[in-house]
């Protein structure tokens, strides 16, 4: 169903994209002179009506907006702007063209020769005339062959961009497909009411909406100049079916959870003295006395022009099931009870609201206003009891009120309307159910609870390997784009490029020769983003070559990231281990088992390394106090090494390393020796000798 209002032509031009859902800024610009009602259409059928938001740049207000909805009409379907793609492939056919025309030229070349006098009777000219004819035309052909060589070049340039392009608007037009809408779709629209400031002008209106059916994923890239420096490159992952296309948009992805529902506390008050009950709550307050004298000054203007006054009916018994089932987008249900905020009073004609109200009613919570549903606090037999008690339907009423004044779904405030001054029924609200604010009949109801379903889907699927879904957690930070991005709304996952850092690397090998005789190369840095990284994969490239794809753990901001390299096989390094018992002490009742360790590391590249050697010392168990370990000599000096465990992991003991420079085409000798000292009717588990 569509409305006669003036239609603006609207783009997307700025998308958030959360765990879960994206916020969708769309521009709109048209002249405004007078009050009039702009029509923004084309928007998905899953966005929150209670999420939009308006901004108006110019000299014009926004006065009102509402949703409504549109049901594509069988003539509609198919009427798709094609511009774009028409344009891409004029482009391309003009450059084709351009290319074959060239090409005939270059052909037409091979005729520029000379050619033998089909008249012998005439004599020769001059040998030298001929033959500084014959080079005026080699010049002649090389020069022009030189200009169409180059002209073909830059047609088949131009030609390649235009069938890129061609391929790309052909992409988006087979995978986007959300403007190409069926006889009978859905869509939703904006019905802006503007007010000029002065004489108005030409404005500009921001909408802003939230639409489930989005999610990213981080990953990484590292960039290695071999001098240094790094270039540290940050993509998502982004998967949408949020019901339109993101073409050219600035585009932010975050952390941050816009559909978790925060409550604040409630601070009970301490009392001195007898406890008492806690006051029962009302989800209504009686409505202010003089409501009609509200209205006087319009009576007086549009008097005549009321429409005649009528008894606003009692919302039938099923709107409560209505509205939980066409409430909006149920982005975060919850289940937990929530105490009902006063209100004015219900609508006239509910005198026994509170009938049959005794269960304990379930809470809806959105971005916006968000549908608050009351708790009855007695059970629903009570308030039966309570009100047949009482000496008139009026004392009922008041009796009940005390616990709870109205229905359940009468609490659901978000739903809620209050009529114009012209309209039967004003000053007072009254449930509205979405297809009558929407304009559209009953089955929009249940196109927006599809579309809000297929969007859902996209929470479901799996990223791509090795990616790891942005949820909120410790850190609630967003990434700007550097430029602007397409993303389609097919739901499939596409990769794009957010931003790059540039930042300082210092290389360094690491080895432990008691475990393995590879050294590896490491590179680490610090983060050169003003912001956390998450966890994800991370391709690593030295000088172009891709060496590594690694995962990259959670780093906060300016951590120190370390990612290792691989193996540098131009770094050898060999570990000798000699071993002997000795007798020791004053009666030799003891056992002295000597180690003599010999590490040798040679440097092979054609550049100095800083290198570092890892050992370990063997430790006595706790509580073997004959045992004893001594390090008797160390070359060169070493340092304790105590990383940080491994969640899981207990801390390691006893070790130790060596840091030092190998110069290119050196070779050094680490010397450690130790012995461990037992009784000598003792002997380790597993054998004296602690080194292979």
């Amino acid at each position: 169903m569509g409305i006669a209002a003036p239609r603006v032509d609207s783009q997307i031009d700025r998308v958030v994209v959360f765990p879960g859902a994206a916020w969708v800024t769309r521009i709109a610009r048209a002249p405004v002179t007078s009050r009039a009602e702009l029509v923004l259409a084309g928007l998905p059928a899953a966005l929150d009506d209670d999420s939009v938001q308006l901004a108006v740049r110019g000299p014009a207000r926004a006065a009102d907006v509402r949703v409504i909805v549109e049901v594509t009409a069988a003539g509609e379907a198919g009427a798709v702007d094609d511009a774009e793609l028409h344009a891409c492939r004029r482009a391309a056919a003009a450059a084709e063209a351009t290319v074959v025309a060239v090409r005939g030229e270059l052909g037409g070349l091979s005729s520029l020769a000379a050619r033998g006098r089909p008249d012998r009777d005439r004599e020769p000219p001059a040998w030298g005339e001929a033959v500084v004819a014959r080079l005026a035309l080699v010049e002649l052909r090389a020069a022009r062959e030189a200009e169409l060589r180059a002209a073909l070049a830059a047609a088949e340039d131009a030609l390649e961009a235009a069938r890129r392009a061609l391929t790309a608007a052909e992409t988006r037009r087979c995978q986007a497909s959300s403007p190409e809408l069926a006889p009978g779709s859905v869509r939703k629209a904006l019905v802006i009411t503007v007010e000029p400031e002065g004489d108005g002008g030409e404005v500009e209106v921001a909408a802003s909406y939230l639409v489930p059916g989005a999610r990213w994923a981080p990953s990484y890239v590292v960039r290695l100049d071999g001098a240094g420096g790094l270039r540290l490159e940050l993509r998502a992952s982004i998967a949408q079916a949020t019901g339109e296309d993101w073409a050219g948009v600035a585009l932010e992805v975050s952390t941050a959870a816009p559909l978790r529902r925060l409550e604040l506390p409630e601070l009970p008050a301490l009392r001195i003295g007898r406890a008492q009950p806690p006051p029962a709550r009302a989800g209504w307050r009686a409505a202010p006395s003089g409501v009609e004298a509200l209205f006087a000054d319009w009576d007086r203007g549009f008097g005549a022009r009321r429409a005649p006054a009528r008894a606003t009916p009692e919302p039938a018994p099923t709107a409560a099931g209505e509205l939980a089932a066409d409430d909006g987008p149920d982005l975060a249900p919850q289940t937990a009870p929530v105490p009902a905020p006063a209100m004015t009073a219900p609508p006239a004609g509910n005198r026994t609201l509170a009938m049959g109200l005794g269960v304990e009613a379930k809470s809806r919570g959105r971005l916006g206003g968000a549908v608050a549903v009351g708790r009855a606090r007695e059970g629903s037999a009570a308030l039966e009891q309570r009100a047949r008690a009482a000496s008139s339907p009026a004392d009922a009423e008041r009796e009940v009120g005390a616990t709870l004044g109205v229905r359940v779904d009468l609490l659901a405030y978000a739903a809620l309307c209050m009529r114009g001054p012209h309209e039967p029924g004003r000053g007072r609200l009254e449930l509205v159910s979405r297809g009558e604010r929407w304009g559209a009949g009953p089955e929009a109801a249940g196109a927006a609870r599809r579309a809000r379903a297929a969007a859902a889907a996209v929470s479901e699927r799996e990223p791509p390997r090795g990616h790891v879904a942005a949820v909120p957690g410790a850190y609630d930070h967003a990434f700007a784009a550097e430029a602007r991005l397409d993303v389609p709304g097919d739901g499939a996952w596409h990769n794009v490029a957010l931003l790059a850092r540039a930042g300082k690397v210092a290389l360094h090998h690491v080895a432990v020769p008691a475990v393995a005789p590879e050294v590896y190369r490491v590179a680490s840095f610090t983060s050169p983003l003003d912001a956390p990284l998450l966890a994800g994969p991370v391709d690593v490239y030295d000088r172009g070559e891709l060496v590594v794809s690694a995962e990259l753990a959670e780093t906060a901001p300016g951590g120190t990231v370390e990612l290792g390299l691989g193996v540098d096989a131009t770094v050898k390094t060999a570990r000798n281990a000699r071993f002997r018992e000795e007798a020791a002490g004053v009666l030799r009742g003891a056992l002295k088992l000597v180690h003599e360790v010999t590490i040798t590391v040679e440097n092979l590249a054609p550049r100095a390394i800083q290198l570092e050697v890892r050992e370990r010392l063997p430790r006595p168990a706790p509580g073997a106090e004959d045992v004893e370990v001594v390090v008797d000599r160390v070359a060169p000096s070493w340092e304790p090494w105590r990383p940080e465990p491994e969640p899981g992991q207990p801390q390691l003991v006893g070790g130790h390393r060596w840091r030092l420079e190998i110069p290119a085409g050196a070779r050094r000798d680490l010397q450690l020796d130790y012995h461990v000292r037992i009784a000598g009717r003792h002997e380790l588990v597993g054998g004296n000798r602690r080194e292979p």
